[in-house]
């Protein structure tokens, strides 16, 4: 597999296996002889100053308070594409208790240290694949080493303040297990709540087939040898289908900049551009194909798509 690629799937593993963790510890009673403990968390006075005067937070609280409902939804979202400072983002998270705050602070953990432990990048080919890198390096700066270590994200994931919310649909989701109504049941509830990044973590396992190894899409099955490219046409749509920007900023993208030179404007231009490089032909008329009916899945809600009898 093109090395490339191999970046582009580790980095969606290495989401499933952290959430993965999420369903292990909420539901296995490993430490039954211990107290639920909360995560070791805990900010410098200066962080504090940062987390009551980033400009960045403000935004998102006024967008929270705004009222605009687009805008109350997508209020993570935005934290996840403008924040410079991925810690004090987390904090924020932490404190919020709204039903997105636990998913999102899960995965700014998730990001970071992917980030910390990832393959060396190889030389930089243009000032703004220099600018994502540097602008990677300062979201993670104020994690310590100890804060993404394995023990630390697991006392994460049983700290109070991270529970309930979408955080725990995508737990009811793994539970469902192979059991068609009870996964269709939680696939309703994701595609209802409209959030891209529940979406973005569900949606594979929705797609593929483990039965017979391969992906199905609006009842059209597609070989497994197609799978990244229709994980990725799934992480663009479902960013015009919830009418989330998705754009330069988004770490998706962001990373696709810094570590493969790949700088554009959107992940859906990512893909195109990821077409043009590893898919060919062949996958550009399978996008072409599937991405529409990926947008009208996610705008319709229509969890018999992924799911038919």
């Amino acid at each position: 597999m093109n090395r490339s690629l191999r970046i582009i799937l580790a980095s969606l593993i290495g989401g499933l296996m952290l959430l993965g963790a999420v369903v292990f510890y909420q539901f296995h009673d490993v430490n039954a002889h211990e107290p639920v403990k909360r995560s070791r968390f805990s900010m410098s006075n200066d962080q504090e100053v940062n987390l009551a005067s980033s400009p960045v937070l403000a935004a998102a609280i006024n967008k929270s308070n705004g009222e605009n409902d687009l805008n109350v939804k997508h209020r993570n979202e935005f934290l996840l594409e403008e924040a410079r400072d991925y810690r004090v983002a987390f904090e924020y998270l932490l404190r919020d208790h709204t039903e997105k705050s636990g998913l999102y602070a899960m995965h700014i953990l998730k990001l970071c240290t992917g980030y910390l432990r990832a393959e060396p990048m190889e030389a930089s080919h243009s000032s703004r694949q220099d600018g994502a890198r540097e602008l990677m390096a300062a979201r993670c700066a104020s994690f310590s080493t100890d804060e993404l270590s394995d023990q630390s994200r697991l006392h994460a994931i049983s700290d109070p303040r991270l529970s309930g919310g979408l955080k725990d649909l995508w737990v009811k989701f793994m539970q469902a297990d192979a059991n068609r109504e009870r996964r269709l049941n939680v696939v309703h509830q994701a595609l209802a709540a409209n959030d891209p990044l529940l979406l973005e973590y569900i949606g594979p396992l929705v797609m593929y087939r483990g039965e017979s190894d391969d992906f199905m899409v609006a009842g059209k099955r597609y070989s497994s040898e197609n799978g990244q490219l229709l994980i990725n046409a799934w992480n663009a749509a479902l960013c015009e289908g919830t009418g989330t920007q998705c754009g330069a900023r988004d770490p998706t993208v962001l990373e696709s900049c810094a570590r493969l030179g790949i700088c554009v404007e959107s992940r859906r231009e990512l893909v195109e551009a990821q077409i043009r490089d590893y898919f060919g032909a062949e996958g550009k008329a399978i996008f072409e194909e599937v991405y529409p009916a990926l947008v009208t899945i996610v705008k319709t809600r229509d969890a018999e798509a992924f799911l038919p009898k």
